[in-house]
């Protein structure tokens, strides 16, 4: 078992950005991959990554 644990959301660029830069500092690892599917759920609080 490595630890990890995988999310996947729709996000526009800026709240990808601002997400990811936060969860960084925080620690976290983050892999912006830029493929929008469908059906992925919204990043949750969109609204304090924009």
């Amino acid at each position: 078992m490595t630890g990890e644990m995988r999310l996947e959301y729709a996000a526009t660029t800026a709240e990808a950005r601002h997400f990811a830069a936060a969860m960084i500092r925080r620690g976290y690892r983050v892999l912006v991959d830029r493929k929008v599917r469908r059906g992925l759920r919204p990043l949750p609080c969109r609204d304090l990554w924009q």
